[in-house]
């Protein structure tokens, strides 16, 4: 297996054994709109997902920078139905933005199809078996952790 890191600007890799402390089906980078609804998608379906966020937060733009109505014209689908229950929610006061709204619906709609969410993680490196992405080494802050995964989706903005 291989390990491929940026260090200082250049692409490192590395031969490796590792030992990893997570195994799942579906590996998503990146907790952004796109990342939640890939995850929850994936879920749904049946597979062991975990989802990976830099931020403290899940949700992204849609969440943290109230951005709404990116979705180039597309009507109907789960991002629809969760605005809709965030505008009809009667727990937050102040009902101008639905910012808090939005996070607890994504929060939900993840756990209710099981998905994995690790946020403040950040992506190291990737690990690679005969040009496949197999993973990830990310670190949490604390130490670095390794996730083996059938399918690597990157859904982050970079």
């Amino acid at each position: 297996m291989i390990l491929s890191c940026l260090e200082n600007g250049k692409i490192v890799t590395t031969t490796c054994n590792p030992n990893f402390d997570y195994f799942c089906n579906v590996l998503c980078v990146g907790a952004g709109s796109a990342g939640v609804y890939c995850a929850d998608s994936a879920a749904r379906e049946g597979a062991n997902v975990i989802l990976l966020e830099l931020a403290e937060n899940i949700g992204g733009m849609h969440v943290c920078g109230g951005v709404t109505g990116y979705y180039y014209g597309t009507k109907g689908g789960s991002f629809e139905k969760d605005d809709l229950k965030s505008e009809n929610d009667n727990f937050f006061i102040f009902k101008k933005h639905q910012y808090e709204h939005r996070q607890i619906r994504l929060t939900e709609r993840l756990l209710k199809s099981g998905v994995k969410v690790l946020c403040r993680h950040s992506v190291l490196g990737l690990y690679f078996e005969e040009n496949k992405v197999v993973g990830a080494l990310v670190f949490n802050g604390e130490k670095e952790i390794s996730i083996k995964a059938d399918i690597t989706i990157d859904a982050t903005s970079d």
